[in-house]
């Protein structure tokens, strides 16, 4: 069995298509890393850039209806005490942020007070918990008001479902801080880099069964008795291992890249669930997904002979449901396989309606993954062995 496991593997890593996929990856992991880095460098608010505001490192601080008080005292005390300012006159050109005297007219501003730079770290401190806290305040009196008004009762239910989730952030309380490396990395999973993964995963798995059938390797290495059993075990196992491989590149690279430029101060920062949290439950799921991705490429090109075939039909079977998903009916296309590596969820986290009920779209991924496993392995086997030689 080890030897059969390192010749598969071989077979893998030497398939032209798999390279072209993997390097594919690699430039798609720097280019939406970049790209979500990108949106916390760009733009100007007042006197300050976004990449100095998104900078300020704060510390954790935890928030919850019984001290939001003592951060409120602690900002209007900040806010009048002028000494934290300095006079910039007349200043044009669109609304000053994070001074006195707000205007939101784009050519005329009056005179304003802007916060010194050496203050606004100790500024942050008392401004972001008081900022959050009323996000969340101001959201549950908009869901209340849009669920007396929402025509449907789906969606009265999925708002009354967020109300309660936000009132008991506000009961049991929340961590703000700085926390744009943990932020960046969830922002990065969930884009379409995903998309890339799920087609490294099939390029490199697609001809593993039609690869021998092509080459009419199949009728030699069928002819052992142990074929049968042994050499399916084999492609199985070395589909896992694969699958794996990918998953711990993906995931390293992603980390790695936004924790060098953006810190791995935050960890526990978050609302409804810190951030290391959706973390730790997005690595789980998209391992999951690239286990599963690899599991239907196995039973797809266990049953056809021709290479172009199994490529297309391994590729509509494991990408498209998140392609019909964004244009079409996603309520069950979103809990696809292909869902679980690239998805909303992993950032914001994803409501589906089932049964008259609200419920969290990862509490799908689990009887999804029994279910495929269940259809995909005994497909592989059967279409395989069936081709076993008989003496």
């Amino acid at each position: 069995m080890p030897t059969l496991i390192r010749y598969e593997l071989k077979k893998i890593f030497q398939n032209k298509l798999f390279l072209w996929a993997f390097l594919l990856l690699f430039i798609g992991i720097f280019y939406f890393s970049a790209y979500s880095l990108n949106q916390y460098r760009e733009g100007v608010i007042g006197e300050y850039t976004l990449s100095e505001l998104n900078g300020v490192k704060i510390p954790e601080m935890f928030v919850a209806s019984w001290n939001i008080d003592e951060y409120r005292a602690k900002l209007e005390a900040f806010e009048a005490d002028d000494s934290n300012y300095v006079d910039k006159g007349l200043v044009s050109g669109g609304p000053i942020y994070f001074g006195k005297y707000e205007s939101n007219y784009m050519n005329q501003t009056p005179p304003v007070l802007v916060i010194k730079r050496e203050y606004i770290t100790e500024y942050f401190k008392v401004y972001m918990p008081v900022k959050q806290y009323d996000i969340i305040k101001n959201a549950i009196e908009d869901n209340r008001a849009k669920a007396r008004e929402s025509l449907t009762p789906i969606e009265k239910l999925r708002l009354d479902h967020l109300i309660d989730i936000e009132e008991k952030a506000l009961k049991d309380g929340f961590t703000v801080g700085y926390d744009y490396g943990w932020e960046n990395i969830l922002r990065t999973l969930s884009l379409d880099t995903g998309f890339i993964l799920a087609a490294v995963l099939i390029f490199g798995l697609c001809n593993v069964f039609t690869g021998e059938y092509s080459g009419k390797t199949d009728s030699l290495l069928l002819t052992s008795k142990r074929g049968k059993g042994t050499l399916t075990a084999a492609k199985l196992t070395v589909s896992i291992i694969y699958s794996m491989i990918c998953w711990a590149i993906y995931i390293f690279m992603t980390v790695s890249i936004n924790f060098a430029y953006l810190g791995t101060e935050g960890a526990n920062v978050g609302i409804y669930q810190s951030n290391i949290e959706r973390f730790f439950s997005a690595v789980f799921y998209i391992l999951l997904g690239c286990v599963l991705i690899a599991l239907m490429t196995l039973a797809v090109s266990a049953c056809f002979s021709k290479p172009t075939s199994s490529v297309g039909v391994s590729l509509f079977l494991g990408i498209g449901p998140l392609i019909y998903a964004e244009y079409g009916d996603e309520r069950f296309l979103k809990i696809m396989p292909v869902n679980m590596i690239s998805g909303n969820y992993i950032r914001h986290g994803e409501l589906i309606y089932f049964s008259e009920k609200i419920i969290d779209i990862r509490c799908f991924f689990i009887p999804v993954a029994m279910i495929t496993v269940l259809i995909c392995v005994p497909i592989m086997f059967a279409g395989y062995c069936k081709r076993q030689v008989k003496s």
